[in-house]
This record gives structure tokens, C-alpha cells and sequence, in this order.
């Protein structure tokens, strides 16, 4: 289903299955940051002893499954940058005036970077005033070297402002949120991507997949953290046939049966371990970066999502999520590190419920917190900074 998206240019139509995605990636991407604290042999293997209640087989099972796509959190963060390349290809593709490029690039960050800075600026008074409790949780139980030392950097005040305007978005990282890595790759794959989709805007379409064909071999050359930049080049690629063949999204969209084998193909190699050696199904791949598998389960998955374009994606809950996905991104990770732990405290220590229901019951309300908070922030601080970007925007191109 596309929909009309700006009124003074009614070619240019917005894929309501893209809000989908990012909705469903957002809560998949919390899920994996989940695992990790409470089950983290789920990602890790069985690289260090945990002391939780929970059988060690079973973890490791579902590691090496493919059902384990729902929460690799690299194969969504590849999602994430396949989605954002291919509706910044989308945008110049359908509309390629310099102006239009322009003032996308330049409202691009001042609109990402202003709800940054203010759940920043709550998170560093959340660390001043000890609201992060999960240190007994992961002590006495999950035993998790990921969640050891979040949260317990000095910041500056004043360093607020550089982290959340600056340094997140060019060397990535921030100590408000090891989330936040990502943010980097958006913002500088986006600016790729921009570059990618003009050098090959004129070109025919079989010198076009060349020159992706090409920038995919130079990023396999390159050390592992540039292969975070494949599934932008994928993005552009899925743009492309999205636009100009239209006949095999007729056949994806009618033909069910090659629409669920592009996504199950996508969800298959999503599946692949991370940071552990693949055994079993993916012992294959063993030799393969995780980076270039996930780009390419992200492109499958996609493209049979957005070319399909399924009914339950359009449904208002699915666009709900997309709506708030930002929102809920940038917010999630200090819900996971205080609410949740309070009241896993609560159901663990105090009612004594067991484990695996502890932490059932816990995920399922952090959820729903998240998903609250994400609907007053979007549609109050996010709303009036993109009204106030907009505004300075028109100024400026006046």
C-alpha cells in the first residue's frame, strides 16, 4: 500500500510498509538488548559462566537456530541501514533537484540530533542521581560482562552538548547509551548513500549495478567495521528495483510463495551468530564475515516485505511503532537498565516468582513503558524540534 506523502508533489508517494519495519526493528532491537542482560549464552555463546537459573542448553540451541533473527541485533541494525538508504535513494530518485538534496541533507541532523540531546540530558541526570539499578541483578544472577559498566562514566554537563551534536554522530559511541553506536553509521551511511544515489542517478541501470557491484567489492577490502556500509549500498540496490521493475513486485505481491521465500531467505541468514563460531546449520558460514551474511538477510527480508507489502504491516498497530520507532530507539536502553530492573527486583526477590516468568513479565511491561514514554516524547519534544528545524529550514532557503 503507498500513500500519498507531500502534497506540492504528488509523485513522490510514501511506502507505508518502511513505517512497519522500523517499528517491529525497534522492539526487535530492544528484545536483543534484553537477551543480552537476562540470557546473554543467547549471543555470546558459551564464552563465560553465567549463574542463572536457566538450562545452559537451551540458550545455546537457540543461538545456533534460526528463529535467533528475531533478537541478533546486528541483523536489525543492518535492517536499519538498509531501510534508511533506500528511502533517502527513494526520495532523490523521485525527486533529483538540487535544491530537494540540499535541504535534505542540512535538516537531516538538527532533526536527529535535538531529541538526542534531550534524553541525553535525562539519562546524565539519571547517572547523577544513582536511578540506574542494575548491578545486583547482574552480580547475583544474569552475570553478564556486557551490562557490567554501563552507566558509570563522569560526564560533564557541558559535555552533553558535544556528545549529542558531535561525537555520536562522526566517531560514534556515547556513554548515555551503547545503543547509540549506530547513529553513527546512520548518519555517515545516509551521506553515503546520498552520494552513491547522484554519482548513478543518470546512469543505465546495468552500469548502475556496476558501480554497486564495485563499492561492495572496495567494502569487503576494507576492515570489518566498513562493512557496516553494505547494506546502505543494498539500499540504494533495493530502491532501484523497487522503481524500475515494477512487474516483479507484481509477481512478489501476488505470488505468496516467493514473497515468504525472501523473507524467510532474509530471516535464515538473520539467524547467523554474531560473535560466536556458527556451528550446526550455519557452520558453513563460519568463515564469513557475520556483517556481509546480516547485510544480505536484511536485503532478502526487505525486499520481500516492501515488494510483497503484506496486510498485517499495514495495520495501525505495525505504523504505530514506525511512528515512534526513533523515539523508542533512543529511549529504550535506560528503560532496560532502571524500570526493568526495579521490577524484576520486585517479582524476583520479593514475590519470588521464578525466572524465566520474572523476566517474561518484565519485558512484556518495559514494553509497554517504552512504547508510552515514546508516544509523549515523539509527539511533543520531537514534534516542535521538527517544527522548529523546519522553520529555520524555510529561513534559511528563503
Amino acid at each position: 500500500m503507498i500513500e500519498n506523502n507531500i502534497t506540492n508533489s504528488p509523485k513522490l508517494e510514501r511506502i507505508v510498509t518502511i513505517d512497519s519495519i522500523r517499528g517491529f526493528s525497534a522492539v526487535l532491537l530492544f528484545l536483543h538488548h534484553f537477551l543480552l542482560f537476562f540470557f546473554p549464552r543467547t549471543y555470546w555463546g558459551d564464552q563465560q559462566f553465567f549463574p542463572i537459573n536457566v538450562p545452559k542448553n537451551l540458550e545455546l540451541f537457540y543461538l545456533n537456530s534460526p528463529i535467533s533473527f528475531i533478537t541478533n541485533g546486528q541483523f536489525f541494525v543492518c535492517v536499519f541501514l538498509l531501510v534508511s538508504s533506500f528511502v533517502l535513494c527513494y526520495q532523490i530518485r523521485i525527486k533529483p533537484d538540487l535544491l530537494s538534496c540540499s535541504r535534505l541533507v542540512i535538516k537531516k541532523l538538527p532533526e536527529l540530533s535535538i531529541p538526542l540531546f534531550l534524553i541525553s540530558l535525562i539519562t546524565w541526570g539519571m547517572m547523577r542521581s544513582g536511578a540506574f539499578n542494575h548491578y545486583e541483578v547482574n552480580r547475583l544472577l544474569s552475570g553478564s560482562f556486557w551490562a557490567e559498566n554501563r552507566f558509570q562514566d563522569s560526564v560533564k554537563f557541558l559535555d552533553i552538548f558535544r556528545i549529542s551534536f558531535i561525537t555520536v554522530w562522526i566517531q560514534g559511541g556515547s556513554p548515555f547509551s551503547s545503543a547509540y553506536w549506530m547513529l553513527n553509521y546512520i548518519f555517515l551511511g545516509q551521506l553515503f548513500s546520498l552520494f552513491l544515489s547522484i554519482c548513478a542517478f543518470k546512469l543505465k541501470p546495468y552500469y548502475r549495478r556496476c558501480v554497486y557491484l564495485l563499492v561492495l567489492i572496495i567494502l569487503l577490502q576494507l576492515p570489518e567495521n566498513y562493512h557496516l556500509y553494505i547494506p546502505i549500498v543494498l539500499g540504494c540496490v533495493l530502491c532501484d528495483e523497487y522503481i524500475e521493475k515494477k512487474i516483479v513486485k507484481s509477481e512478489v505481491k501476488e505470488n505468496k510463495l516467493l514473497f515468504f521465500s525472501f523473507v524467510f531467505m532474509g530471516c535464515f541468514l538473520g539467524g547467523c551468530p554474531t560473535e560466536t563460531k556458527p556451528t550446526g546449520i550455519y557452520v558453513f558460514f563460519s568463515n564469513i564475515s557475520p556483517v556481509f551474511i546480516h547485510s544480505f538477510g536484511a536485503f532478502f527480508f526487505c525486499m520481500g516485505i516492501i515488494f510483497a507489502e503484506p496486510v498485517i504491516l499495514r495495520k495501525r498497530l505495525f505504523l504505530f511503532l514506525g511512528k515512534i520507532s526513533y523515539s523508542f530507539y533512543l529511549i529504550h536502553f535506560q528503560i532496560l537498565f532502571s524500570f526493568s530492573q526495579i521490577l524484576f527486583s520486585l517479582l524476583y526477590f520479593k514475590i519470588h516468582f521464578g525466572y524465566i516468568k520474572s523476566c517474561f513479565i518484565v519485558c512484556v511491561f518495559s514494553i509497554f513503558i517504552v512504547c508510552v514514554i515514546s508516544f509523549v516524547f515523539e509527539y511533543t519534544i520531537r514534534r516542535y524540534s521538527r517544527m522548529l528545524v523546519k522553520k529555520i529550514i524555510s529561513h534559511i532557503y528563503s
